[in-house]
């Protein structure tokens, strides 16, 4: 027979083990099963070439060793006589599934192969998916479902029949699809009601499993979770969900593995251990509000927001500056006070204000009479503006008039009113205190030269 009748017969049986779901036939004369029930020539077993999966057959690799060939007739060593990987996966082709060929078979028939499934689920048939409003005719259950978008509509339908309306999470043993109730129903599966999901998996005993460092949501079941080393959290948990358990410091004791309803005393947050000496330094922390805790360790004045004031200080001793979000430029600085802020040159945006949301390269436009929203730095400076990153003319960059620094009345901002910040500087309470912190210094210097000329 020759390679031209061998590969037309090839198909032919592929093609029956799809129409009449059988496996293998007899191989084709001249040819044997190999380990894994693929036909070959009989006379490869033998030949000195070892048949490993490194020569193939009409396209499907060849594993002759095994002992049932006693590792090819001798041509591969005995530690390699495992005669290759079992089929692991599911072929589909024309919504027909076939689970006893491997990748290269299903790919040789023109199917497609899904790596780790099997045919007990119908993950083969066709029809209309779902994706928001938008409707795709002729996909599986599995193109469908792919992206964690796609909600499959059951098998036979099509866009002209089904409407992309309600949907949630089907179960299938311990496996989980989203899809429309009726869908659900047609492939057998146990729907969990409109708008249920499939994160958590609500198709077996999973939840998030917390581990040293990490946290997992994937499939987790409590005893695997407990064999793999890990804190199990509930049947149902996410991770972004739950704490995992940490350090906790009582007084100079520490705990470790405990989450923060366990910890009585100060709990230094998931995934911390108790490091020697952790919980004797204390000290005062600062929040952003201008607030101040006494007795706090450095980690949990981080967690609340706040600044560390150094071991043994207490807050009577110190005052406490609020501080927020800083435009810099383009760029967003958490943690400054409003002194700070000016000193870079930068706009403050309010105590107890952090960088999330804020977008530094658009903000407010400042002008005599006026305020602008939405104007880049170049558009604001353009029309003789001045520019607030991140802010709008709600917020209090505009919501009073900024005073001209004419310190001498002399109608001009010039190098006499220069003269006087500089022979002031450092004074509290002086009238060359421009931007009003209290003292002299470099926020009043950029101020004075921000308004340099006729005011």
């Amino acid at each position: 027979m020759s390679y031209a009748h061998t590969r037309v017969a090839l198909v032919a049986l592929l093609a029956m083990l799809f129409t009449a779901a059988s496996s293998y036939a007899d191989c084709p004369a001249g040819e044997i099963e190999d380990c894994n029930g693929h036909c070959a020539p009989a006379d490869w077993v033998g030949d000195g070439l070892c048949d490993d999966g490194s020569f193939s057959n009409n396209g499907i690799p060849i594993f002759f060793n095994c002992p049932e060939f006693e590792c090819d007739g001798g041509d591969c060593e005995t530690d390699n006589c495992s005669g290759g990987d079992p089929v692991s996966g599911a072929c589909c082709l024309n919504g027909e599934c076939a689970d006893t060929l491997d990748e290269a078979e299903c790919a040789f028939t023109g199917g497609s192969y899904f790596e780790g499934e099997g045919c007990e689920i119908s993950i083969c048939v066709i029809g209309a998916c779902c994706i928001g409003t938008d409707c795709t005719d002729g996909l599986t259950l599995i193109e469908c479902t792919a992206g964690g978008t796609g909600q499959f509509m059951g098998g036979g339908s099509t866009c002209d029949t089904v409407f992309c309306g309600p949907t949630g999470a089907c179960c299938f043993d311990t496996e989980c699809f989203p899809m429309t109730n009726q869908a659900c129903i047609d492939l057998k599966g146990d729907y969990q009601g409109d708008n249920s999901t499939c994160l958590p998996n609500p198709c077996g005993p999973f939840g998030a499993c917390c581990f040293q460092t990490t946290c997992s949501n994937f499939s987790i079941e409590e005893d695997t979770c407990v064999d793999l080393g890990g804190r199990f959290m509930g049947i149902g948990t996410l991770c972004s969900e739950i704490t995992c358990p940490g350090a906790c410091c009582l007084d100079d004791d520490c705990t470790d593995d405990l989450l923060p309803t366990e910890c009585v005393g100060d709990f230094l947050g998931q995934f911390t251990d108790c490091e020697p000496g952790i919980c004797a330094t204390i000290g005062a922390c600062c929040l952003a509000d201008g607030g101040c805790l006494d007795n706090v360790l450095p980690i949990s004045c981080e967690i609340a927001g706040g600044r560390f004031q150094g071991t043994d200080v207490v807050c009577l001793s110190i005052g406490c500056e609020p501080f927020g979000a800083c435009c810099v430029g383009f760029e967003c600085l958490n943690d400054k006070t409003h002194a700070e802020c000016t000193a870079l040159n930068g706009s403050y945006r309010g105590d107890d204000v952090s960088c999330a949301g804020i977008d530094c390269s658009v903000g407010l436009c400042c002008l005599p009479d006026d305020c602008a929203d939405g104007m880049s730095f170049d558009e604001c400076n353009l029309i003789g503006g001045t520019f607030a990153g991140g802010a709008t003319c709600e917020s209090a960059e505009c919501a009073v008039d900024p005073t001209c620094p004419d310190l001498n009345g002399d109608g001009a901002v010039e190098i006499t009113d220069l003269l006087t910040v500089l022979d002031q500087w450092g004074q509290n309470g002086s009238s060359a205190d421009i931007d009003d912190d209290g003292s002299v210094g470099i926020g009043d210097l950029l101020m004075l030269l921000d308004f340099w000329g006729i005011c």
